[in-house]
C-alpha cells in the first residue's frame, strides 16, 4: 500500500494538536485526543517502516512548534543560518521518539 499524502495530513494533524498543548496556545484539553489521529493511521495493516514514518511526521510538526523559543534566538543576535538548521536537526532527531511509539502501537 502506498503512502498517501492524506495520511501524512493526518499524522501532521495530530502533531499539530500535541503542539497545542503547551505555551502559546495551552489547550491542554487536547491530552485526551491529540494522539487519536495517528492511532487511527495505525490500525490499519501498516508496516513498520511506514508506522515509524508516520509517528516521525507526528513528532517532526510536533516538536517544530515546540521549540519555536529557538527563533527568539534570532531576536537577541542570533545568527539565523545556525538556528534553523539547529531547530529542524533537533525536533528531526526528537521526532524519532515518537516514530519508536508509532512502531510499538502497530
Amino acid at each position: 500500500m502506498k503512502m498517501t499524502l492524506g495520511q501524512l495530513g493526518v499524522a501532521g494533524l495530530s502533531g499539530l494538536l500535541l503542539a497545542s498543548l503547551w505555551e502559546p496556545f495551552a489547550q491542554s484539553g487536547n491530552v485526551w485526543f491529540a494522539l487519536v489521529p495517528l492511532l487511527l493511521l495505525l490500525r490499519g495493516k501498516l508496516s513498520l517502516k511506514r508506522a515509524l514514518l508516520l509517528g516521525w511526521v507526528t513528532g517532526f510538526v510536533s516538536w517544530c512548534f515546540q521549540l519555536g523559543w529557538m527563533l527568539v534566538l534570532a531576536e537577541n543576535g542570533g545568527p539565523w543560518p545556525m538556528i534553523i538548521p539547529a531547530l529542524l536537526g533537533l525536533s528531526a532527531v526528537l521526532a524519532v521518539y515518537v516514530g519508536i511509539f508509532a512502531v510499538a502501537a502497530v
